[in-house]
């Protein structure tokens, strides 16, 4: 009876530090980490270390830049703003967010085809 117990208590505790992380953003910026309310359960951008992040990082976290803007937090990004462009740093991020993202080098945007199945053989 103890054991069954105990496993409730932990299921109870792992779903709801999964629940959690389905609902917040961790931001860390060059000077603290925020922790931001999402706008719905998502599993995307749970973690992000903005420090090394440019510009062209923006687009492929428009959610969460999104996010950040609407809460207000837009001084957790000034690291991003670029003093040669015009408009303070939400302005900045507001166009930003509006380019398409970049795909990584090397990747065409296309799902590959498998050539068939793979065989495997186990040594026991």
């Amino acid at each position: 009876m103890k054991t069954i117990f105990r496993m409730i208590c932990v299921s109870l505790i792992i779903g709801g530090w999964s629940l959690a992380a389905l609902a917040i953003h961790v931001i860390r910026s060059p000077g603290s980490i925020e922790l931001i309310t999402k706008q719905s359960l998502d599993y995307r951008d749970t973690w992000a270390d903005t420090r090394t992040w440019t510009m062209a990082d923006v687009p492929n976290h428009a959610d969460m830049v999104a996010r950040v803007l609407a809460t207000g937090h837009a001084d957790l990004l000034s690291h991003l703003a670029d003093a040669h462009q015009r408009g303070d740093i939400s302005q900045q991020l507001t166009a930003a967010i509006q380019r398409k993202p970049q795909t990584p080098p090397g990747d065409t945007g296309h799902t590959q085809v498998s050539a068939g199945p793979i065989s495997l053989k186990l040594p026991f």
